[in-house]
C-alpha cells in the first residue's frame, strides 16, 4: 500500500469516526426530547454509509477497527429502521381479509 492509498484509508476512517459521533449525538438528543427525525435520519444515513466504507476499506491492514465501523453501522441502521414515522406495510398475503368469517377456536 503506497503512501496515497493509506492517506485516503485514513481521511475515509476519520470521516466515518466524525460522522458516527455526530449521528450518536443526535440520537442523544431524542432523550432530552431535543432532537429532529429529518436531521438524524439524513447524519444516521451518512453515517452507515460512511461506516460500511472504512470498514470495508479498513479490512485488508487494520482487523480492529473493522468490527467497530460494522458495530456502528448496525447499531445505527436499528434505530433508524425503529425511527420511521409511518409503520412498515404489511405484505399482501400477511393482511387479513376483511371478508373472511373470523376463525373459530375448538
Amino acid at each position: 500500500m503506497n503512501v496515497t492509498d493509506r492517506w485516503m484509508l485514513e481521511q475515509m476512517q476519520q470521516l466515518a469516526a466524525a460522522m458516527a459521533a455526530a449521528a450518536f449525538s443526535l440520537l442523544a438528543a431524542f432523550l432530552r426530547q431535543e432532537g429532529n427525525l429529518r436531521t438524524f435520519t439524513f447524519v444516521g444515513n451518512l453515517s452507515v454509509m460512511f461506516c460500511l466504507a472504512a470498514a470495508a476499506d479498513g479490512v485488508g491492514g487494520d482487523w480492529a477497527k473493522a468490527p467497530l465501523f460494522l458495530g456502528c453501522a448496525l447499531v445505527l441502521s436499528v434505530f433508524l429502521f425503529l425511527s420511521r414515522e409511518h409503520p412498515v406495510p404489511l405484505p399482501e398475503e400477511e393482511k387479513p381479509d376483511p371478508k373472511a368469517p373470523a376463525a373459530e377456536e375448538a
